[in-house]
């Protein structure tokens, strides 16, 4: 499972309807090996290409104010069959999460875009694509202070940094900058305020819900993103990817080449634009 599906799911789309901006995409990474080889088969005997997905997981996949699924992922679908020649015979259908499996291996869906991780479970009972999207770690800081943040000042003991209780980014933490004065919180609320209160001096947490929270009002402007994202396997998954059934190798390569087109040709910086207000890889 997509280790990052922690996202406070009322406060992202509430942020979502209330934000004007645009992301910087200066620093927008590529996924997808520029140098992949794929074969883009002729897909004229799919009778129907139907992806499923989930409503619970923004900003990928959510409804939309008529109750229809929406969302980053929803729209690389689409883009997916329309960059196949296929958009007529395209289907996307929301499903509850525990669903999912049963809807591909009962053949109600010919592949999953929701947020599935790269994990040796997954390997070996599905096809996987190339993985298009991985979440980056970040710490923020507040605005007055940030220009003092590096790595080293993290693991001073007089330092103190916040998590989530239990997270991987706790994890990380522990493991990485063991010096550190950490801070645990239950929640994702007495977390933001710790920040913004001065109880802590960084946070440490998921980019992507870091960029949402600064972005919207509730933040009052008091902090920013600062050093370098972070992405490593082991704590924060190997990366979102398309699952289709074992065995569906034509139709996996397929959505591979697609992918790298989509990367190659733009639609995935537009696709960024369009659902991270602020840049989570941004330095």
């Amino acid at each position: 499972m997509y280790a990052v599906r922690s996202f406070i799911g009322c406060m992202l789309i509430v942020a979502m309807s209330a934000i004007s901006v645009r992301a910087d995409t200066s620093a927008v990474p590529r996924f997808i090996d520029p140098g992949l080889v794929v074969n883009k088969a002729s897909l004229d005997g799919l009778v129907r290409l139907r992806f499923v997905t989930t409503l619970d997981f923004p900003p990928f996949n959510f409804a939309d104010e008529n109750k229809k699924p929406t969302g980053f992922n929803v729209d690389l679908a689409r883009a997916i069959c329309e960059n196949l020649d296929i958009a007529a015979r395209c289907e996307i259908q929301a499903v509850p999460w525990e669903e999912l499996e049963g809807a591909l291996e009962g053949r109600r869906a010919e592949a999953v875009i929701a947020g599935f991780d790269i994990t040796p479970e997954f390997r070996e009972r599905y096809d996987l694509s190339q993985p298009y999207f991985r979440s980056p770690a970040r710490f923020i800081a507040r605005n007055g202070s940030a220009t003092e943040f590096s790595f080293e000042t993290v693991s001073q003991t007089d330092t103190r940094v916040g998590v989530l209780s239990g997270s991987a980014h706790a994890a990380y933490i522990d493991e990485y900058f063991a010096d550190a004065n950490v801070v645990r919180f239950p929640d994702t609320a007495p977390l933001y305020n710790a920040i913004q209160s001065g109880e802590v001096d960084y946070l440490f947490g998921d980019g992507i819900s870091f960029s949402y929270w600064l972005a919207a009002d509730v933040s009052q402007g008091c902090c920013q993103l600062v050093g370098d994202p972070l992405l490593d396997a082991r704590f924060f998954g190997r990366g979102m990817v398309v699952a289709v059934r074992a065995g569906e190798t034509i139709l996996r390569e397929s959505i591979d080449a697609a992918l790298k087109e989509l990367e190659d040709d733009g639609t995935m910086e537009t696709l960024f634009v369009r659902y991270f207000p602020i840049n989570p890889f941004a330095n």
